[in-house]
């Protein structure tokens, strides 16, 4: 991997992370926000998912990881104390890539439509149940 973007939760902690992480990898990496091929989500679960979503168009060649700095951390790989660690990993190349799977579904109520989109792994299961049974349901 060559090039990196950060995505953060926008709260003081994450940005004085990210600012210290853009400096360790600027040594070895190059920032682009346009085309990453990591994206490093500093915050809790709902950055992860808006990192997803930033990059929806490109997930074939993008890989994330996240650091925890938030109040749920499901989807970070990383705490807040290990960045260094994450920065280590990086470097050696160290990371291990796992593919999840993306779903989307059509709910229809009343006449207003919403998109749902979940990212599944072993501990979204219940949630992949909600939105089957949800989607029956409104059939």
């Amino acid at each position: 991997m060559q090039r990196y973007a950060i995505v953060e939760r926008g709260d003081e902690a994450s940005a004085r992370l990210s600012k210290k992480l853009r400096k360790d990898l600027d040594a070895f990496l190059t920032y682009d926000e346009v085309h990453p091929e990591l994206v490093i989500s500093v915050g809790g679960d709902g950055t992860m998912l808006r990192s997803v979503h930033d990059y929806i168009d490109q997930l074939e060649e993008v890989a994330f990881v996240g650091i925890h700095t938030g109040t749920l951390g499901f989807f970070t790989d990383y705490t807040i104390d290990e960045a260094n660690l994450l920065v280590y990993d990086i470097k050696d190349k160290a990371l291990t890539v796992e593919k999840r799977s993306m779903i989307e579904a059509m709910v229809s109520v009343s006449r207003h439509h919403q998109v749902l989109r979940h990212t599944i792994n072993p501990s979204m299961a219940q949630s992949w149940h909600l939105v089957q049974n949800l989607c029956r349901s409104v059939k």
